[in-house]
């Protein structure tokens, strides 16, 4: 005795509902002008203004700013460099050391 119970929704039905909330979904990004939620569109004049009368106009690097980073930054990697071989070289002559020690 075979007691199959046939589905409430056929799979061509859940594939049919899937592409309609699909399809739906693009027409309401068109419609609205968004992508995911968030605007496409550009900030206009005005909006830009204001938002820089509150929060102030974003302030760009000069060249010298970014030269004196590039230097910082280059002399901090070579000090890092020069202490790592002190070290090395520290730990090198303890273990001739310790080496020699042992051989006597």
């Amino acid at each position: 005795m075979d007691n199959r119970i046939p589905p409430l929704i056929t799979p061509f039905a859940i594939l049919s509902i899937s592409l309609a909330l699909g399809a739906t979904n693009v027409v309401v990004n068109k419609v609205t002008s968004t992508n995911e939620g968030t605007p496409t569109t550009t900030q206009t004049t005005n909006q830009k203004n204001t938002s820089n009368k509150i929060f102030g106009t974003p302030k760009k690097k000069d060249k010298a700013d970014t030269d004196k980073e590039k230097e910082k930054a280059k002399e901090s990697s070579e000090k890092a460099a020069k202490e790592s071989s002190e070290k090395k070289a520290e730990e090198e002559s303890k273990k001739g050391l310790l080496c020699k020690s042992r051989i006597r």
